[in-house]
């Protein structure tokens, strides 16, 4: 009996999760993306109808950066479950992370979202290892609300 030795075999990427119903989900979809969700850049991860990862889409975290994510949640407006978003930064000088000026950000785009029928569920601000949430930094009502969905 012959047997077929591989010597180069594909690294095993990370899991990414069948449906994105809590932090955790987005948060191994944002992992599984290391070269894209980085510094200077702001991740969209749009979710299908039914909480499944449907699309990634990627801009500069500039000025406009706040303009462009109308857009997209204009674009996919009652085509989606939500959108989460996620930008990379270092750590700030006196461990500040968030700052007010990221959680007004936050709350105008989720007023539009919510206007528009793309809800905003959260942001992250990842910084080093840890993720912080702006959806439960400010204070806001819960809004990773998902269908009970059974998983394969």
């Amino acid at each position: 009996m012959l047997h077929h030795h591989r010597s180069c075999r594909r690294r095993p990427s990370p899991a990414i999760p069948p449906h994105v119903l809590a932090p955790a989900d987005a948060l191994a979809v944002f992992a599984a993306a290391p070269t894209l969700v980085t510094p200077g850049r702001v991740a969209a991860l749009v979710l299908a109808p039914d909480w499944r990862p449907l699309d990634l889409c990627l801009c500069d975290d500039d000025a406009e950066v706040e303009d462009r994510t109308r857009v997209l949640l204009d674009l996919y407006a009652g085509d989606t479950a939500g959108i989460v978003l996620a930008h990379t930064r270092p750590a700030a000088a006196g461990g500040v992370a968030v700052t007010p000026a990221e959680e007004r950000r936050f709350g105008r785009l989720v007023e539009h979202g919510d206007a528009c029928g793309a809800p905003v569920i959260d942001w992250f601000v990842l910084v080093g290892t840890l993720a912080y949430s702006l959806s439960e930094l400010g204070g806001r009502p819960w809004r990773w609300v998902a269908p009970d969905l059974e998983t394969p």
